[in-house]
């Protein structure tokens, strides 16, 4: 599982917004990480 940190930075949260940053980590798999 990739720390919300890391993926922010691999992905450009700058890039896109919020809802897109976390519909791209939902189908990572990795939705417990950022709302943990």
């Amino acid at each position: 599982a990739e720390n919300p940190q890391e993926y922010t930075q691999r992905y450009g949260a700058s890039l896109i917004d919020t809802q897109t940053l976390l519909q791209q980590a939902r189908a990572a798999g990795v939705i417990e990480d950022i709302v943990n």
